[in-house]
């Protein structure tokens, strides 16, 4: 008897069942190394590479997989969400042709719906609510539709907010700052590419999940690198210190807007610090996209 494959509904719940299955295996672990949490990662990372089950040394990507748990136990939101400035988003009035018209040019099948800005998100669309409308749309209402996402500050830890969608049975969550404004959406895509990162590339060490987070590494003196970078990645790769104690940011983009005091154009050149020149590769008129790092004193570097 030949099996049919899984359709998207079932592999989510597959997918679902191996994280849990893989978060009560890593607690295993942990406790019965009794190990803290907030422990360094570097000294945990070390003895994942020893550990051993049932007689057995784990394999590279059993290795990698427990790697990226640990990793996203402490990471907040904050590091993985999709920022504000990226939300896909429709605005009220929204009507049935609206809809369709918005399902025919995207690849999303969760649609997000705000009322005046995106501080007012009203909840989002699953595509496939609408289909019983599409063959039947007089009795059309929004509200019928409308599903509520989970509302999550930024310092939420990662695994926290995936037990609570798996609880829930939401695949979509709105990031709010301390002042209830939207900062941001994650998704249990992204939570899943997050844990998952790396498994299946022979080298994954200047990528995130997403492209938009990636830098490389040109020369001994230069780093072309997304905005969005956090400051403290790069740091690891250069071996510099770029932020100061009284610089209120997390991505190099920031930093350099921090610098700066305006939204630079494409060439406009900046010094981070002595050491560290900035040089602004693309940009639009409101977000920063690329950046050219380059170093003063290679002497004080440790790239390649």
């Amino acid at each position: 008897m030949q099996l049919k494959p899984l359709d998207k509904k079932a592999k989510k719940h597959v997918i679902a069942h191996y994280i849990t299955a893989l978060k009560n295996w890593c607690f295993q672990i942990l406790s019965r190394f009794r190990l803290m949490y907030n422990a360094k990662y570097r000294e945990l990372y070390h003895i994942i590479q020893d550990l051993e089950i049932n007689g057995n040394k784990m394999s590279i990507r059993e290795q990698m997989l427990l790697s990226n748990f640990l990793k996203c136990y402490n990471k907040s939101l904050e590091e993985i969400m999709i920022p504000r400035s990226d939300i896909k988003a429709i605005k009220l009035p929204l009507t049935l042709d609206k809809l369709k018209s918005i399902i025919t040019h995207t690849y999303h099948t969760r649609i997000l719906v705000y009322e005046n800005n995106l501080d007012t998100i009203l909840g989002f669309v699953h595509i496939r609510d609408l289909l019983p409308i599409l063959l039947d749309d007089k009795n059309f209402t929004l509200n019928s539709i409308l599903r509520q996402p989970i509302i999550a500050a930024q310092s939420m830890k990662v695994l926290d907010l995936l037990s609570v969608m798996q609880r829930k049975k939401t695949y979509i969550s709105i990031v709010v700052d301390e002042y209830g404004g939207t900062d941001g959406i994650v998704t249990t895509e992204d939570i899943i590419e997050k844990i998952f990162d790396g498994i299946d590339q022979e080298d994954s060490s200047y990528f995130d999940a997403r492209p938009e987070f990636i830098y490389q590494v040109v020369d001994q003196q230069t780093i072309i690198t997304s905005a969005r970078v956090r400051i403290e990645t790069l740091e690891k790769a250069i071996g510099i210190q770029l932020k100061q104690e009284e610089d209120e940011c997390n991505t190099i983009g920031g930093l350099v807007l921090t610098r700066i005091g305006h939204m630079p154009s494409v060439g406009f050149v900046v010094n981070i610090n002595k050491n560290i020149q900035a040089e602004i590769v693309d940009a639009t008129p409101r977000i920063l996209k690329q950046i050219k790092l380059t170093i003063q004193d290679c002497e004080k570097s440790n790239i390649l």
